[in-house]
């Protein structure tokens, strides 16, 4: 199914709901690269997995998926021998710990999920690393004092020079109080200076780091503070390159075991998609299609639109079973005839990509391939008219759809001329229908209901009309052809009733 037949279904836009219950992005990720299959095992391993996840949400819950951030990046860089900062490590830590705890939900499990336990059994187990990382980053991405004992020595000589500092700059500013603009302190290039009068900058021995930008202050080191801030200075660069030589030995923890890290990624990734399917399938309490090689079967039992406000949809049962295996859609224009076929079609592409659906059953043949031609799709570059569109899409699918196609088909034959566009609609209805095509389509043309009535492998179905108020119902009737009620719509609209008896 390629992507201009998603857009016109509105896939992309559904799977954004499932975005919604992600928790972190490669789960996002998961669920926007996913795309119908038309491998039946395939299928059927993402739909079980996802009702095994939705089983578990009802009952226990959503997954933890806690303290899991995307660090494919910073573990490819630990890979290549680069060193890896605090914040990255301490995510690569908490993502660790992260499977420790989705092991814990499976065991107080009391339900049997083998796909999702499956997954989450091939979990590589870290917690070594994590603890190592742990004990030399705190939550703040800070580096502890203990993280070596090289680093413990450092802090402790810094904190004593530090006092030594405050001392001394104290007594500097009790000898020299009436030089001075202020009895506070200031930084200047990592330096403790005082702030002097700039009319007695000369009488102060010491360096001068600079002038306020008002012109009164001048910003001078003592002579009794620069051994002090050269030590400090010294400690404070001992100090960086031990945190440095501690990142650099737990880097080369997470390159040894860098490819098992991103293979449990590219799984909490995969598992966080499959759960949201199963928050997903809660809150539009939906279900699982089964999908049947060996049917011909369609059934869609309560079917909702999933973009449509839940508290105004209306809910169908559609089915095709045989003899049918055709269904054509006929009543008025906004009666909801497209919704219908949009409905199913996306149904089929959901189930075709491992996702539950808004119905309270499903069943599905088993599809090769979606074929899609809804709506006003006109290519501007190749300057074609909307029936030209229409017809260059027809052309492509009468080419490529076979007995095992599911082909939806809105307003076949529109665009042009009535007395040619309804024998071109039959045709290609005829043609797909030789193919034995699963073929649903919408239509207003007379010859197209009559063409479907005196086959018995097509169904005629009609979306209801409401006269008395004007407005479609959205409901769904099979087995009655409807119409399109221009004249009786005219007439509630005050078009006079000499041209309506003309007509």
């Amino acid at each position: 199914m390629m992507k201009d037949k998603q857009e016109a279904l509105q896939l992309d836009e559904v799977k954004e709901q499932f975005v919604h219950h992600c928790s972190f992005s490669l789960g996002k990720q998961k669920i926007r690269e996913a795309y119908p299959n038309y491998d039946l095992l395939w299928i059927n391993r993402e739909l079980r997995r996802a009702k095994e996840a939705y089983d578990l949400v009802v009952r226990y819950g959503n997954m933890p998926f806690g303290g899991i951030h995307d660090v494919s990046l910073s573990v490819e860089d630990a890979m290549k021998g680069i060193t890896i900062r605090p914040q990255e490590l301490r995510q690569i830590a908490e993502g660790i710990r992260a499977s420790e705890s989705m092991r814990k939900y499976m065991k107080s499990s009391e339900i049997e999920t083998p796909y999702i336990q499956e997954l989450v059994d091939s979990l590589s187990d870290h917690m070594k690393c994590a603890s190592k990382i742990e004990a030399c980053i705190n939550v703040n991405y800070e580096i502890y004092d203990n993280a070596s004992s090289e680093l413990k020595h450092i802090r402790k000589a810094m904190h004593t020079c530090t006092q030594e500092i405050s001392i001394s700059v104290q007594q500097f500013i009790s000898r020299n109080a009436n030089k001075l603009m202020d009895t506070i302190t200031t930084m200047r290039n990592g330096r403790t200076c005082v702030l002097v009068k700039i009319s007695e900058k000369n009488s102060v021995e010491g360096m001068l780091h600079g002038e306020s930008a008002s012109g009164q202050t001048a910003y001078i080191e003592p002579r009794s503070l620069v051994n002090l801030n050269n030590k400090l200075q010294s400690l404070i660069s001992k100090e960086k390159e031990e945190i440095e030589k501690i990142l650099a030995m737990l880097s080369a923890e997470v390159a040894l075991i860098g490819h098992e890290l991103l293979g449990n990624l590219d799984t909490y990734g995969l598992l966080d998609s499959i759960f949201a399917k199963g928050q997903w399938c809660k809150q539009f309490d939906g279900c699982f299609a089964s999908i049947e090689e060996k049917t011909e079967r369609l059934y869609l039992k309560s079917a909702r639109h999933p973009l449509i406000d839940p508290h105004h949809v209306v809910a169908n049962t559609y089915e095709i079973t045989p003899p049918y295996h055709s269904l054509l859609i006929t009543g008025s224009n906004t009666g909801g005839k497209t919704v219908t076929l949009k409905t199913i079609g996306l149904f089929a592409a959901m189930s075709m990509a491992g996702f539950p659906v808004a119905a309270q059953e499903a069943i599905f043949p088993m599809f090769d391939g979606i074929f899609v031609d809804i709506g006003d799709d006109q290519s501007i570059q190749e300057s074609l008219s909307t029936f030209s569109s229409h017809i260059s899409k027809m052309a492509y699918i009468v080419d490529h759809a076979g007995p095992k196609s599911l082909v939806l088909l809105d307003e076949l034959g529109s665009g042009t001329d009535p007395k040619e566009g309804e024998p071109l609609a039959v045709a290609i209805l005829d043609d797909l229908r030789q193919k034995h095509a699963m073929v649903i389509a919408t239509t207003h043309y007379s010859a197209l209901k009559t063409y479907g009535a005196d086959h018995e492998d097509v169904l005629l179905s009609s979306v209801e009309f409401d006269m008395e108020h004007l407005r479609p119902t959205y409901h769904y009737i099979q087995g009655i052809s409807g119409t399109s009620n221009a004249f009786e719509i005219a007439k509630r609209y005050g078009l006079k009733d000499a041209i309506l008896q003309e007509a």
